[in-house]
């Protein structure tokens, strides 16, 4: 009997404990529970406040702002998306993403093997007002006219943000240009041309003309971004008074007068200051003032980051162009591109004297290291791909040239930071190697697909607009592609003046 009721309250005692184990893990259950809750509860109750801060902000504010980024991510436009409310404008962001990425996947599948690139709707649906304040300010964006439009949006790193920024650019970039005295020796240097610019370094002709010219200057220091300061290098070096040895002592007196003149330039000792200059000789122009190389942004381009006298990320590369004016109605063609690869200049450096020893037998690749007979128009217009070699400097007009006439761009330049490269993926619509490659040349440009250089040839005639010159500027050429470089470095805080 003892036994028996030792046994009895030891079985007792055992569900006592397991009952209370039980209790204790039901309570930690509820507590974690209650726990999250409360969490979650939290998140809300800040999402809300956030949201009715938004909705109380005066004016367009942070308000405006957020449909402006959900923009980035939908085919609406803000104003069509914003009375749909802040739930539903988030879900179709979401929704339209997913959906976006599956219809890209497929519609690249099943046109893999097309003479053509898929058609889709347009990326981003912005009216031609929204990009422009004024009605006299060119159209900028072809994909602003609603209506489908090739996919070219993968020869650029974000096409979207590339639009939405360059609407914001066009609406609010302000620079200032420094003035001179009518009676300046040296006006006719600081002056824009009058006529079209022309040769191998008008590109540093055309910005200026355009940009003194454009709603992107203004006479209130206050407000500017950017300060310009308008000497040409390519007008110092052409100008008897001064010549090749005589421009870094003119640099130097042009800063010392500015600097003295006005307070811009000692508030950021020349940071947010910039000048354009494309013949090599800019270089070595700053070497009497190398506190203006070092802290200005140079638009450059012979932009050779191997070299000194470059500063990547902080200066702006530019394509040397050799102005051409109408279209070639065969540059779209590829019917004609019988020749595998041309090429024809001279002998000037190490990197041609090799291209030339190992292919100028070839009768696939053609190459001509003197000027050729025939004109240079039609070598191009029957080239599948045209080769841009390094001579004296990394830059040439040949990369221009072969946009022009439709020719995907062979670079062979080590160290060439390649023009408008924060905006356009090269990799998508030229051949980029070294040069030790050049031996290996055919078997690379053989092993690209039909498939891929008809993609490849679709993207040139695309983005050839950003490589050529027009006065006025016109749609996302040279001058506006330029400005949005620098853009893309302008200050965000202004410094007070001392």
């Amino acid at each position: 009997m003892a036994a028996a009721g030792s046994i009895e309250a030891r079985r007792q005692q055992l569900q006592a404990r397991r009952g209370g184990k039980d209790r204790s893990k039901l309570v930690g259950f509820c507590r974690s529970r209650w726990l999250a809750g409360g969490v979650a509860c939290g998140l809300a109750l800040i999402c809300a406040l956030r949201i009715l801060a938004l909705l109380v902000a005066d004016g367009k504010g942070e308000r405006s702002r957020f449909f402006d980024e959900l923009a980035l991510v939908t085919p609406w436009s803000t104003r069509e998306m914003e009375p749909q409310g802040w739930t539903a404008a988030v879900e179709i962001a979401s929704n339209e993403r997913d959906v976006e990425m599956e219809e890209e996947q497929w519609e690249w599948k099943k046109n893999s093997s097309s003479d053509r690139l898929v058609e889709t709707d347009s990326l981003l649906e912005v009216s031609k007002e929204q990009i422009f304040t004024s009605p006299s300010r060119p159209a900028l964006i072809a994909i602003a006219d609603k209506k489908p439009v090739d996919r070219h949006d993968q020869a650029y790193h974000s096409l979207k943000a590339f639009l939405h920024d360059m609407r914001e650019m066009t609406s609010n970039f302000k620079v200032f240009v420094y003035p001179h005295s009518p009676d300046d020796p040296f006006r006719k240097l600081l002056d824009p041309v009058k006529s079209d610019p022309s040769g191998n370094y008008a590109s540093e002709s055309y910005f200026k003309k355009a940009l003194m010219s454009s709603h992107f200057v203004t006479q209130d220091p206050s407000e500017a971004d950017l300060f310009y300061l308008p000497f040409s290098i390519a007008g110092l070096r052409n100008d008897r008074r001064v010549g090749v040895g005589g421009i870094q002592d003119f640099v130097k007196n042009y800063v010392h007068k500015i600097s003295h003149n006005h307070p811009y330039w000692n508030r950021t000792n020349g940071a947010d200051h910039f000048y354009v200059v494309c013949h090599s000789v800019g270089r070595t122009a700053m070497e009497k003032a190398l506190h203006v190389r070092v802290n200005a942004i140079q638009v450059v381009c012979s932009s050779n980051y191997h070299v000194h006298g470059y500063v990547p990320h902080k200066d702006v590369p530019i394509p040397q162009i050799w102005p051409r004016k109408g279209t070639p109605s065969e540059a779209g063609s590829i019917k004609q591109r019988k020749n595998l690869a041309f090429f024809a200049g001279g002998s000037n450096s190490p990197v041609r004297a090799y291209l030339v020893k190992t292919w100028a037998n070839d009768t696939d690749i053609l190459v001509h290291p003197k000027r050729i007979s025939t004109p240079y128009s039609e070598s191009l217009l029957a080239s599948k791909f045209c080769l841009h070699v390094k001579g004296y400097e990394v830059n040439t007009a040949r990369i221009g040239d072969a946009m022009y006439y439709g020719c995907v761009p062979v670079v062979i330049a080590d160290y060439y930071d390649l023009p408008f490269n924060d905006i356009l993926d090269w990799k998508q619509f030229s051949v980029v190697v070294t040069a030790s490659d050049i031996p290996r040349l055919k078997a690379i440009l053989t092993g690209i697909s039909n498939a891929e250089y008809v993609r490849m040839h679709n993207f040139v005639m695309e983005l050839r607009k950003h490589f050529q010159w027009h006065s006025p500027p016109q749609e996302s050429d040279a001058f506006y592609t330029v400005m949005y470089e620098l853009w893309l470095r302008r200050h965000v805080l202004r410094f007070p003046l001392s």
